[in-house]
């Protein structure tokens, strides 16, 4: 019986087995919004990211993972050392891109970061969220 027991010990999800179970992931938040330009030519969106009071960021990077046809990115990946706003529970970046001929359609980027819910940083766990934001040139 004893040697049953420590089998079902050995397969036991690691919160019965005694170690600490993995932390609750906070919620990111993302948001991004676009100048509307009347003609062709350089666009610029800012992308934020938000953690709630009870979190913090240890590592983050954004990237745009859809666009369309008439906007080109400038870049595709924002790392960390890109931000312009690098706090504990906000990130900001500025993103440019090129409208290459009147359109209206929706640019769509995506936040990567660790977050982490306690001052030792032990606790971490990864979240991703998306943002979009309407592009439109011409009238």
């Amino acid at each position: 019986m004893r040697l049953l027991s420590l089998a079902l010990l050995a397969l036991a999800p690691p919160a019965l087995a005694g170690a600490p179970a993995a932390p609750e992931a906070p919620v990111l938040a993302a948001r991004a919004d676009c100048e509307p330009l009347l003609t062709a030519g350089r666009m610029r969106c800012v992308l934020e990211a938000r953690l709630p009071d009870t979190a913090t960021f240890q590592w983050f990077d954004a990237q745009i993972i859809a666009s369309p046809l008439f906007v080109m990115p400038l870049r595709g990946r924002f790392s960390g050392d890109d931000a312009e706003v690098r706090e504990e529970h906000l990130v900001r970046w500025g993103v440019a891109v090129v409208g290459k001929a009147e359109g209206e359609g929706e640019l769509t980027l995506r936040v990567r970061a660790v977050a982490c819910t306690d001052r030792e940083k032990r606790l971490c766990t990864s979240v991703v969220a998306d943002a979009r934001a309407r592009v439109k040139i011409g009238k």
